[in-house]
This record gives structure tokens, sequence and C-alpha cells, in this order.
């Protein structure tokens, strides 16, 4: 039995920054707004994680390609633009967060899975968290779009409630 849990211990800390990737995407799932924790907290914490866990791989293992790519100094230039013209809003603070978020969507989270992505076991992971966020907010959407209800946004529900209007064709 001990060999077993030793096996397999070795076997899910080889997938360790995949595993931590994937529970950063699923973890958009969670209602940590209902625990006092802003609701992004604990996916940014796993997302950070994980992309520390894969660069250190990729040091340990001289394998940096993957930042040397055109399509990297690409986005990185652009997010620098993106950030020097958010510096000159009547509200940089607020424009600045939003710009952290985008660039944890558009740069952090594709480069940690540039790094985090060493076999198809690790792909599999990944994408199968990221299809079952996929599926699970679609889901959550028919049932909205259905019942005729929106999401609690803000705390206000009128915000983003699916109305019945006819349907017209013409305009």
């Amino acid at each position: 039995m001990p060999e077993l849990m030793g096996s397999l211990s070795r076997r899910v800390y080889g997938h360790g920054p995949a595993l931590t990737l994937a529970t950063a995407v699923l973890a958009q799932l969670l209602p940590f707004s209902q625990l006092g924790l802003p609701q992004t907290v604990v996916s940014d914490a796993l997302m950070a994680t994980a992309f520390g866990w894969g660069l250190t791989n990729a040091v340990r293992r001289n394998n940096l390609a993957a930042l040397r790519s055109w399509p990297v100094v690409a986005v990185v230039i652009g997010l620098t633009v993106a950030f020097t013209g958010a510096l000159g809003t009547p509200s940089p603070v607020t424009a600045i967060i939003g710009l952290g978020r985008i660039v944890e969507i558009f740069l952090i989270f594709p480069l940690t899975f540039l790094l985090v992505i060493r076999r198809k076991t690790d792909l599999y992971i990944v994408l199968s968290a990221l299809g079952a966020l996929w599926g699970i907010q679609a889901l959550i959407g028919v049932v909205q779009s259905l019942s005729q209800t929106g999401a609690l946004i803000f705390g206000h529900a009128t915000v983003r409630r699916v109305k019945k209007q006819p349907l017209n064709l013409i305009s």
C-alpha cells in the first residue's frame, strides 16, 4: 500500500502546475462573495501559484522558449501601451484595476498555459476544466433565459434581467 501511495503522489505532483491552473479555472464557479471574499481573490491566488510553479519549472529546465515567442512580445507591447493610456483617464485607479483583469485574462493565463503544459495529460486536465467552466456557465445562462431571471450584479437583480420582447425580424 505505501508503494501505491508514493507512486500516486509522484504522478499527481508531476501534474501539479496543470492541476493548480485547472483549479483556478474552476474556482470561478464558486460563490466566494457569500463568504465575504472578493469573487476573484481565490482564483487570482491560484493563478499566481500556477504561474510561479510553471515559471520555476521552466527556469529549472531551461525551457523559456514560450516566453520569447512573438505573440508574447506583441501582447506585452500592447498591454504597455494600454497601461500608459490608462494613466491618462479621469479615474486612473479604476482603469488600472480593469487593466489588471485584462492582463490576467490575456497575458497571465496564456503564459501560464504555455508554461504548465508539458504532456498530453496536462493539456487534457486544463482543457477539461475550461470545458466544465464553459458548460456550466452556458447552463446557467439557459436557465436564466428560460426562467426570465437575471444575474445579481452588485446586488441588483434588474441589471441584466432577461425580458420577453416580441421578435421583430423586419427592423
